[in-house]
């Protein structure tokens, strides 16, 4: 009877646990998107932006004047670890 109770409190927490680190993870990895595009893109008006996360990749959809091809390799070099930028003007 005590296995099979502490079995089950196990069972109980290690998938909720699991769950609340991921949310946790998900949340953290949707602000630092935020601030990435609040920063970087002050100048220009996001009006789109999903993650793709199977390839870690972000999608803006950006209006107004084109985003120069200077500003996108300032941008590059800013943030090395980002594959960044595939504009279609």
């Amino acid at each position: 009877m005590r296995i099979g109770l502490i079995s089950l409190i196990v069972l109980l927490i290690l998938p909720a646990s699991y769950s609340a680190v991921t949310l946790t993870i998900e949340q953290a990895r949707k602000e630092g998107i935020k601030q990435f595009v609040g920063k970087e893109f002050a100048n220009y008006t996001v009006i789109n932006q999903v993650y793709k996360s199977s390839n870690n990749e972000l999608v803006l959809t950006v209006v107004g004047d084109p985003i120069s091809e200077e500003e996108l390799e300032t941008l590059h070099q800013k943030n090395k670890p980002l594959t960044v930028f595939n504009l279609f003007n």
